[in-house]
């Protein structure tokens, strides 16, 4: 899959916050404090990851701050090519 080096420093990071699982959910803003980079290149990432179905972000709670974030198992796949390929 061709990603940008950005988007799979974001896709590893999400990986590494969730545990490595599809069941255990990440914040949207703690992706981008952890990431250091501008929330809105983090969240145009964090759309095309979705896009191209390696997350899931679940539509923000009414009232709520933030949106989380989960892993696919594509995304933990490819996720785990980076790791080997590496």
């Amino acid at each position: 899959m061709s990603l940008s080096q950005r988007q799979r420093n974001i896709l590893n990071l999400i990986a590494e916050m969730s545990g490595h699982t599809t069941s255990t959910s990440v914040r949207d803003n703690a992706i981008i404090i952890r990431s250091g980079l501008p929330a809105d290149e983090v969240r145009n990432y964090l759309y095309l990851l979705e896009g191209l179905e390696l997350i899931t972000i679940d539509i923000k709670a009414s009232g709520a701050g933030y949106r989380t974030v989960y892993m696919t198992k594509d995304g933990l796949e490819e996720s785990s090519r980076e790791i080997t390929e590496e």
